[in-house]
């Protein structure tokens, strides 16, 4: 609990990381015509695409499916933006 209460105590912390979160956004979609709008549609096709090819055409009764694709492909795309490399200098 100290080391929250510390790390909350230092807003400088926080600033500088909501900062390189702004930068990063900025750099990744600055080009890009549909911006912020391909950073929402994207993550919700591929839950809607592996959704009706695995419950609807491969009728596979898994419960709670939906919970357990979303969890997955959250890792999985934590994986691939942490490994792909790019470095901003």
């Amino acid at each position: 609990m100290k080391v929250l209460g510390d790390w909350l105590g230092r807003s400088n912390k926080l600033e500088r990381l909501w900062l390189l979160a702004k930068i990063e956004f900025k750099l990744r979609y600055y080009e890009n015509k549909l911006g912020l709008l391909w950073a929402l549609i994207k993550p919700v096709m591929d839950i809607v695409i592996y959704y009706v090819v695995f419950q609807i055409v491969l009728e596979q009764n898994v419960p709670n499916f939906a919970s357990y694709l979303f969890i997955g492909l959250i890792l999985w795309n934590f994986f691939v933006e942490s490994t792909t490399g790019q470095s901003f200098q």
